[in-house]
């Protein structure tokens, strides 16, 4: 079970931007996501500095959002911003985080029993999930033979003109894994001498999957580029 411990946190006011109009009442927007890494806006509200969520793998993160806060809007006008919620973001220490990653479709140009030939294999990686709903296919990456070649648990129900439905990079995370963030600010493996333009924040502390919520030890006040 994921955990926190002593985070060190700051409060921050939310910013109201388009990442945050899309209403789910007359005047309150969806909310920011819990566990999820966010980063300064350069917007200042009044007095204080505020935060939104990431945008891109190369976003440099402030910290992990340990509350839902939103924006709210003026009934009368739903897209002028009346006020904004306050965040609350964990920049050193343990806290909870969402496992990120997405997918990608890969159609084989060749198959060999549970070898599978793609276009590239650098955005995969050993326990990736990989599917093919109407073909039956459920099975896991067990090894990366090549940049072209990988092979899998299960080769059932594979062909040349079965598209694969594939965990991406980041997605698949063990203890101990160096952590970065992805473009949803989710947390994701480091990979290294690939992921040269992202941030290195931490290190997880339980293992996960996409979506999952994991334990990590982070600091994001002295995060320095992968390379």
């Amino acid at each position: 079970m994921a955990y926190e411990q002593n985070p060190y946190a700051v409060k921050l006011t939310v910013v109201g931007d388009p990442a945050l109009t899309a209403l789910t009442g007359s005047y309150l927007s969806a909310a920011m996501a819990k566990y999820k890494l966010v980063k300064l806006s350069g917007t200042v509200v009044g007095t204080t500095v505020a935060c939104t969520a990431i945008t891109a793998a190369t976003d440099r993160p402030l910290g992990i959002l340990q509350n839902s806060p939103s924006v709210y809007y003026n009934q009368s006008s739903p897209g002028t911003v009346q006020g904004v919620g306050e965040a609350e973001v964990t920049i050193a220490g343990i806290s909870k985080a969402v496992v990120g990653g997405a997918t990608v479709t890969l159609t084989p140009s060749g198959v060999s029993g549970a070898n599978i030939t793609v276009s590239s294999t650098d955005s995969l990686e050993v326990g990736m999930t990989v599917v093919n709903t109407g073909a039956s296919v459920a099975t896991t990456i067990s090894s990366i033979t090549s940049e072209t070649v990988f092979v899998v648990a299960s080769g059932t129900g594979i062909t040349t003109s079965t598209a694969l439905t594939i965990g991406t990079s980041g997605g698949v995370i063990s203890a101990g894994d160096a952590i970065t963030v992805d473009a949803s600010g989710g947390v994701a493996k480091v990979r290294p001498g690939i992921d040269i333009d992202q941030y290195i924040i931490g290190t997880a502390l339980s293992a996960g999957v996409t979506g999952d919520v994991i334990t990590v030890v982070v600091d994001c006040s002295a995060a320095a580029r992968a390379a």
